[in-house]
């Protein structure tokens, strides 16, 4: 195939589009299709038209991926039938962030790239493939399944309550992929997360007071009533038998959320009825866990914790 003067060449060609719909990157099988001969690929290469991520995946243009490129690109390094699993297809189907590397995957055989956790499940070819923005990816009920062999009870409830939240938690299809999935590790620390979760998951309004019930569910303390009145206002977190009530917030989004006066006339009512108020931002969360539960297990401890208030 003649090759173009420069990469505007690729314009408006099956290989930009190719592209284009896969985050920028493409498996050499692919351009194999589109008629590129080994050895116009690797002037391509040489030209700084494709740059190689891994054995026999290039990015087209660039080597400057996204995010999803990068997860991509290890789709297509572990093969036509690899899809994307574990903490990155629980980022895809909306329900937790995922760290940065190892990115994982799942195929029917093994394969080795730098920074590519490839998991086997021999099972699979031939299956229907989800796919989350132009990206390969286990079906949210896996996801369950994959993430019980690596979560603890209370984070795994976390993110089985987040699906419940965005609507893509289907209570049926669920116990349907768990009788289908004989051997799996993760069918008995799933059937326990299950056990845990109520009619509906708790109505947090934002990801630092998921990260706050994360947090104290880890730490094994009570769980709170989330987004309740107390004292006459909506607070985030609120344990009555101890008389505590913790709010969370970043900077940005407590300014935003209470004006300054307002805040200290709540602050004022709270001091009133006897009731203590933790604050705590998004920065002291992620950066000292272990001394906001200790703070926490503190205030639950203190002699009047349990003294009756009314409201």
């Amino acid at each position: 195939m003649q090759i173009g003067v420069a990469y505007g060449a690729f314009v408006d060609t099956p290989l930009a589009t190719l592209a284009a719909s896969q985050h920028g990157v493409v498996a050499s099988r692919q351009l194999a299709t589109l008629g590129f001969s080994p050895s116009s690929i690797r002037r391509m290469c040489e030209r700084g038209w494709l740059f190689r991520i891994h054995h026999a995946v290039y990015a087209v243009g660039h080597p400057r991926l996204t995010l999803h490129g990068r997860w991509m690109a290890a789709v297509l390094a572990c093969g036509a039938e690899a899809v994307v699993s574990h903490h990155q297809a629980a980022a895809l189907h909306g329900l937790r962030r995922a760290p940065w590397s190892p990115i994982h995957v799942t195929a029917p055989c093994a394969r080795d790239h730098p920074g590519v956790r490839c998991h086997v499940a021999r099972g699979m070819r031939g299956r229907p493939r989800v796919i989350v923005d132009g990206i390969p990816v286990t079906s949210i009920e896996r996801v369950f399944l994959d993430m019980a062999t690596v979560l603890g009870r209370q984070p795994l409830r976390s993110l089985l309550e987040a699906a419940q939240r965005n609507g893509s938690f289907e209570f049926d299809r669920v116990l349907d992929a768990i009788e289908r999935s004989n051997g799996h590790r993760g069918i008995g620390p799933l059937r326990a997360g299950l056990a845990l979760l109520g009619d509906s998951a708790p109505a947090t309004r934002s990801g630092i007071e998921i990260l706050f019930l994360e947090l104290i569910r880890a730490a094994g303390l009570p769980e709170p009533s989330v987004n309740v009145i107390a004292v006459g206002d909506v607070v985030d977190f609120h344990w009555p038998q101890f008389n505590l009530i913790v709010e969370v917030d970043s900077w940005r989004y407590h300014r935003l959320r209470r004006p300054f006066e307002e805040d200290k006339r709540r602050g004022n009512r709270m001091e009133l009825a006897h009731v203590m108020v933790l604050r705590y931002t998004d920065q002291r969360l992620r950066e000292e866990p272990e001394q906001v539960v200790a703070e926490l297990r503190a205030a639950m401890s203190r002699p009047w914790a349990g003294a009756a208030i009314g409201w």
